[in-house]
C-alpha cells in the first residue's frame, strides 16, 4: 500500500492533534483530581497519614471516626 506525501502529512497532523487533545484532557483530569483532593483534605492534615498502617478505628459520640 502506498500513500502520497499529502496523505502522509495529513495523517501525521491528525495524530499530533489527537495526542494534543488527549494530553489536554489528562491535564484537566489531573487538575480536577488535585483540586478535589485539596478540598477533601482541607482541615484533615493532622488526621490523614500516608504510608502508615491503621492500628485502630474509634467512633466518637458525634459519629466521626478517629484512627
Amino acid at each position: 500500500m502506498h500513500y502520497s506525501i499529502s496523505i502522509i502529512r495529513e495523517k501525521i497532523i491528525d495524530e499530533k492533534a489527537l495526542a494534543y487533545i488527549i494530553d489536554q484532557e489528562q491535564m484537566i483530569n489531573l487538575r480536577f483530581r488535585q483540586t478535589l483532593r485539596a478540598i477533601m483534605l482541607d482541615g484533615l492534615q493532622d488526621r490523614v497519614h500516608y504510608g502508615k498502617e491503621a492500628l485502630r478505628d474509634e467512633t466518637t459520640s458525634d459519629g466521626s471516626g478517629n484512627t
